[in-house]
């Protein structure tokens, strides 16, 4: 099971929504979080034209130094 898939599976048994609807139903922090500037890395790669925000790339996102903190 790949990434996108896994986190999309834990959203549905959690939430019981799917991961379109549950980004969509938070849009509203992403845009507080793009906005109010305490997030600055996460803001600049909101700027980004080919970020594609979804569900797995979130997932992807925090995974990835949580990874490399254990190496």
């Amino acid at each position: 099971m790949g990434v996108a898939s896994y986190a999309g599976a834990v959203v549905g048994q959690d939430t019981k929504m799917t991961p379109e609807r549950w980004m969509a139903s938070n849009e509203p922090r992403k845009e507080t979080i793009q906005t109010a500037g305490s997030y600055p890395i996460l803001s600049t790669l909101f700027d980004q034209e080919g970020f594609d925000l979804e569900l797995g790339t979130l997932f992807e996102f925090g995974l990835a130094p949580m990874l490399d903190g254990v190496e």
